[in-house]
């Protein structure tokens, strides 16, 4: 496979990704999440599935996008190696998130069935002749082994996008009240996983609504 190819396999491997695995069908639910009502995070009510809007801020640690090294709240990487012949292998990485609106805060639970969607435009490409060694860990710690940062001749290309501190983000998801904090009478909210269904977070203004 000639490197003019694969530097464009890189370069278009979210729509790729997003057509092997079968989610050109999700479409209908980002637009349908798009039409949807805003609900004010104090105006949700326990047990409602709603659509809130704010900016998105930390819970605990910021992470740091393996490829560019970004400081974000979470990170889909996507990368194929030359000698792979054209496999893509694709990471997603998001902590607990928070959307703050005014005084009012939503706590995303990431910890069940959870769509997120990236503005296209965040994304970031490139290509290594041969990963530096620091990258290593990342590889094993999702079933890479170490061999492309190892071998000398793996060249590699990526394609990675970012959740960042301070993104305008819309998320739907099941409301669960929590108790305002001591002294504090700003409304809490905690969003997980309908039953049956996602949860989903997008930073796309044409998805937001």
């Amino acid at each position: 496979m000639s490197t003019i190819l694969l530097i464009g396999l890189a370069l278009w491997l979210p729509v790729m990704v997003y057509a092997l695995l079968g989610l050109k069908d999700e479409g209908h639910a980002w637009r349908r999440l798009k039409r949807r009502r805003v609900t004010a995070i104090g105006d949700a009510r326990p047990g409602s599935v709603v659509k809130v809007v704010g900016r998105l801020g930390l819970v605990g640690e910021a992470a740091r996008a393996p490829f560019t090294g970004r400081v974000c709240v979470g990170y889909r990487a996507v990368f194929v190696a030359e000698r792979d012949g054209g496999k893509a292998s694709q990471v997603e990485e998001y902590g607990d998130l928070l959307v703050v609106d005014g005084e009012a805060k939503a706590l995303v639970k990431m910890d069940g069935a959870v769509a997120v969607r990236i503005l296209l435009s965040r994304a970031r490409t490139g290509t290594f002749d041969a990963p530096p060694p620091e990258l290593a860990a990342f590889f094993a710690r999702h079933g890479q082994g170490s061999s492309y940062a190892r071998d000398g001749g793996q060249k590699l290309h990526w394609v990675e996008e970012t959740l960042e501190e301070g993104d305008d983000v819309a998320v739907f998801g099941l409301a669960e009240a929590v108790p305002p904090l001591e002294g504090s009478a700003a409304p809490r909210l905690t969003l997980r996983s309908p039953k049956g269904a996602k949860a989903r977070i997008t930073n796309d203004p044409k998805l937001i609504g």
